[in-house]
């Protein structure tokens, strides 16, 4: 007993060392009423745009809180990692903050003295911004759908029904990659943060509307400039005629000029085939998608048979 509690003595400061500067990398600290509010703010008006124009055995309220299904009960758990910062917690605490340190090294050798480009006009820079960003966004979403990361990706496209929350249903690595990809844009153009702001409450806000239940295909806007609620349901069909379609994240331009555009004809089930995910539980299924990413990233080294 007396070893016990000498090793005790020992190592426990030490350990709660560690894990003090895994919550400090995370984040996780950094989390506010504001962005609480923010995020809780954005599901509220979701939820009250379904119940003006859904009916209520269709909204997501009903799918989530009335027997909820395993689909949508990964949805809800998804959503809580969002809003309490914790999936950025669960990849510090994955990786002992290896990245994060990494990041930290290399974004003190950019040039932050001067930015990239400049652009005087705040409206100018705000739309140059939205535009570049929805391209990324664009192009980073097809190779999510390629061998390697549709081993992540695969978990947001598993969800059977949609609800409001379908947004949030993210791999924490894929997401790990977006906010980096983000953050470069960011540094290249050295945008304000209010723009950025501006810029991600409107992607969020078309992003909830994306994955809820309105039936929404809103005309000649829908099929030219922005992605529509109908529009984003083709790209979750199971229906094979649909794969590779509709990519765009806000602006439906870039999947008419690549040629990835489909309308919306009749009503589809969404998910993936021989869906595996939804069986047990949300931790087995973000598991799931971690192995068969080593699978995928070590069969592009394998010999082809």
């Amino acid at each position: 007993a007396a070893s016990i509690a000498i090793v005790l003595y020992c190592f426990v400061p030490v350990v709660a060392q560690i894990v003090q500067k895994l919550v400090n990398l995370s984040g996780i600290k950094n989390l506010t009423l504001q962005l609480l509010f923010y995020q809780v703010g954005l599901v509220v008006v979701g939820l009250l745009i379904e119940l003006l124009f859904v009916p209520t055995n269709e909204s997501s309220l009903k799918k989530l809180i009335h027997q909820p299904s395993k689909s949508a009960l990964n949805d809800l758990i998804s959503w809580g990692f969002t809003l309490f910062n914790l999936e950025n917690f669960f990849f510090v605490f994955c990786t002992f903050g290896i990245f994060h340190f990494l990041m930290s090294k290399f974004v003190e050798i950019l040039p932050f003295s001067k930015p990239f480009f400049e652009i005087q006009s705040p409206l100018a820079s705000f739309i140059i911004l939205l535009v570049l960003s929805d391209l990324k966004n664009y192009i980073w979403h097809r190779i999510m759908h390629n061998n390697v990361f549709w081993s992540l990706h695969a978990f947001h496209h598993s969800a059977t029904e949609f609800t409001i929350l379908t947004t949030y249903r993210t791999h924490f690595l894929q997401k790990i990659v977006s906010v980096v990809l983000d953050t470069f844009l960011f540094i290249i153009f050295n945008v304000p943060t209010i723009q950025f702001f501006y810029l991600r409450a409107l992607q969020d806000i078309q992003q909830i509307l994306q994955h809820s239940n309105v039936n929404w295909n809103w005309g000649w806007i829908g099929r030219w400039l922005l992605v529509s609620p109908n529009a984003h349901k083709i790209h979750h069909s199971t229906n094979p005629m649909h794969f590779d379609k509709n990519y765009g994240n806000f602006l439906i331009i870039w999947d008419r000029i690549f040629g990835t555009y489909a309308p919306l004809e009749h009503r589809i089930e969404i998910g993936i085939p021989t869906n595996p995910y939804n069986q047990s539980n949300y931790f087995s299924d973000i598991f799931r998608g971690i192995l068969d990413l080593k699978t995928a990233f070590f069969g592009l080294f394998s010999p082809k048979k």
